[in-house]
C-alpha cells in the first residue's frame, strides 16, 4: 500500500484516460463514464472488470479499444514509440517499444488533413502523400515518435508487404 510506483504513475495514468477519450470521441466516452459510474456504484472492483467494460461498452469502442492497449499502458513502465519513415513513395510506421501484441489506433496528421489509423508492431504503409512530407502524431496520445532512415525501413520491413512495395 505504501510502495512508490513507477515515476510517470500519476502523468501517465491521467494521459491515459485523456488518450482513450480520443481514441473513441467525446460522446461516446461521456456515455460510457456515465453508464460504469451507474454500473459499478458503491461496488468494489477489479481493473480487469474496468476494462471488460470500456473494451465492449459499445460497437465503437469494440472496434477501437482491446486489452493490448490496457496491458501496454496499465502493466508496463513503457510508453510505444510509433516508428515511421519513407520507402519507395509511401509511409511505413509500426509500434515499438511495447508488447508484441500491441495495437491501438492513432491520429496521424500530415499536410493538415489527419485520420484515425490502426497500427499494430507489424508494419502497415500509407499511401497517396507527397514524398518526404512530415508525419505527425496528434499530441493527445501518449506516445513517441521516431522518424527513421530509408534504409532502417528497408531493412526493417517485410520484403513483399500488402501495399504493392517490393524490395
Amino acid at each position: 500500500m505504501n510502495q512508490e510506483g513507477s515515476g510517470d504513475m500519476y502523468n501517465k495514468g491521467a494521459n491515459f484516460i485523456h488518450m482513450i477519450r480520443n481514441i473513441v470521441g467525446d460522446s461516446t466516452f461521456k456515455a460510457m463514464i456515465l453508464e460504469m459510474n451507474r454500473r459499478f456504484y458503491h461496488k468494489i472492483t477489479s481493473s480487469v472488470e474496468i476494462e471488460e467494460f470500456m473494451i465492449n461498452f459499445n460497437g465503437i469502442t469494440k472496434a477501437l479499444l482491446n486489452k493490448s492497449i490496457f496491458d501496454q499502458y496499465l502493466r508496463t513502465t513503457n510508453v510505444p514509440v510509433l516508428e515511421w519513415g519513407w520507402l519507395k513513395g509511401k509511409v511505413f510506421a509500426h509500434w515499438a517499444n511495447c508488447e508484441p501484441e500491441f495495437q491501438m489506433p492513432v491520429e496521424l496528421l500530415m499536410l493538415g488533413s489527419h485520420g484515425l489509423s490502426v497500427v499494430g508492431t507489424g508494419w502497415k504503409c500509407f499511401g497517396g502523400y507527397p514524398k518526404d512530407v512530415e508525419l505527425q502524431v496528434d499530441r493527445n496520445w501518449y506516445v513517441g515518435t521516431s522518424h527513421l532512415a530509408k534504409r532502417t525501413i528497408k531493412r526493417s520491413v517485410p520484403k513483399h508487404t500488402n501495399c504493392g512495395v517490393t524490395f
